[in-house]
């Protein structure tokens, strides 16, 4: 990275993945999305330094500008650190650089505290305090205020470590927000709307039966039978089923017999005469 020109090495690191073969992605949001054994992994000491020395790196070489880029989602590289529950030390990292960061709305208007927040009460809903009745005493038990008090962390991969972690995140961010008060930021209409047309025209294809472009055939599902032996030549042997999904397929079956030949008032089908009433 050191013999890149600086500001070459800026650029690059601003710059997005192609959004029409991949996910959109800066180099750090796809370095911290790939690192999915995050949430099940209990790091030591010496791995934690390397991996906030490598998130540091990063952010020094771009001075953070890359860190309000949406990928093809939709969402900033602290939305997708919040949802894949990382070492809270990372979010601590990115959150210091640029404390606005918590108020950036992704493409559907939900800010990285939101995410938090949301997860911390969807925790506490699936996990309900618990009462423990006897003659002489009630107990209530909270498992995400005993996890942040110590009193039952794991060293394994767990339910109770995932919700140690949410608890975490939830008790960070709401100190950084007393920390660094701020205005929300709203998602412009041309991210929210460069989101839904990707969207739109990956599903594009399940919609309408459609093969676009980048396909082989690159005509509509369930095409004239004429047309079936000239495109089978150019195909080889190739299995149809495996180019089109059930809707597809059955869309294109039921068009031909959408147009049927008009049949004379009074007249059934399969029949020459109307049946008799007995």
């Amino acid at each position: 990275m050191q013999l890149l020109d600086p500001e070459l090495r800026r650029y690059m690191l601003r710059s997005r993945s192609g959004i029409q073969t991949s996910d959109g992605r800066t180099p750090l949001h796809r370095w911290a999305a790939d690192h999915e054994e995050w949430r099940k992994q209990i790091f030591r000491d010496d791995e934690k330094r390397d991996v906030n020395e490598e998130l540091r790196a990063l952010l020094e070489y771009s001075n953070g500008e890359e860190l309000d880029v949406l990928d093809a989602s939709g969402n900033t590289p602290l939305h997708t650190l919040i949802s894949r529950l990382v070492d809270p030390d990372l979010i601590k990292i990115m959150v210091e650089v640029k404390p606005e960061l918590l108020y950036r709305e992704n493409a559907v208007g939900r800010t990285p505290v939101e995410c938090a927040h949301d997860m911390y009460l969807r925790a506490c809903v699936q996990n309900p305090p618990q009462f423990f009745h006897s003659e002489h005493w009630v107990e209530k038990r909270n498992p995400i205020k005993d996890l942040l008090e110590g009193k039952q962390i794991t060293k394994e991969p767990s339910v109770d470590h995932d919700l140690f972690k949410i608890g975490q995140i939830y008790e960070l961010v709401n100190a950084y927000l007393e920390r660094f008060p701020s205005k929300r930021r709203l998602v412009s209409l041309h991210e929210a709307n460069d989101v839904a047309r990707r969207i739109g025209e990956e599903y594009q294809g399940q919609r309408y039966a459609w093969k676009g472009p980048g396909s082989k055939t690159g005509v509509r599902a369930g095409r004239a039978p004429e047309d079936e032996g000239v495109q089978g030549e150019k195909e080889g042997t190739e299995d149809q089923s495996e180019q089109t999904d059930f809707v597809s397929t059955e869309l294109g079956a039921k068009a031909y017999g959408a147009w049927r030949k008009p049949q004379r008032f009074g007249s059934w089908p399969g029949s020459s005469s109307k049946p008799s009433d007995d």
